[in-house]
């Protein structure tokens, strides 16, 4: 399956296939996020792996750890869901600031008690 993306550059229709089996995505999740259940988590992960996306789950640790995985991301890596809240994406970005490379597609999964920011993108 090979599903289409729509989008418009300069008001022209651009579709691009994507090949589900080359997309790799990784999901770092912050377990102490206000909002966090194991079970949103696999509902999520079993919906991209139903597509066929490659995806890779990790947690973090402690304080600073998204910053650490997001500017250690392996250059392969096209997407980075982050599960939490603002503090989380906040780590994540500026690891994503770190990297050298190509940068990866920033997701959210609203894990988080307040989710300011995903509330403003009307996630």
């Amino acid at each position: 399956m090979n599903p289409a993306v729509e989008a418009t550059v300069d008001d022209d229709p651009v579709t691009e296939r994507l090949d589900p089996a080359t997309r790799r995505v990784e999901v770092v999740v912050n377990p102490v996020a206000g909002g966090f259940r194991y079970g949103a988590l696999n509902r999520f992960v079993n919906r991209l792996d139903a597509l066929g996306v490659r995806v890779d789950v990790r947690l973090t640790r402690h304080a600073g750890h998204l910053t650490d995985i997001a500017a250690s991301l392996h250059p392969d890596v096209d997407t980075l869901i982050v599960g939490g809240g603002d503090g989380s994406v906040n780590e994540a970005v500026k690891g994503l600031l770190r990297r050298e490379g190509p940068m990866p597609a920033l997701g959210v999964l609203p894990f988080g008690t307040a989710n300011v920011l995903a509330h403003e993108l009307a996630l």
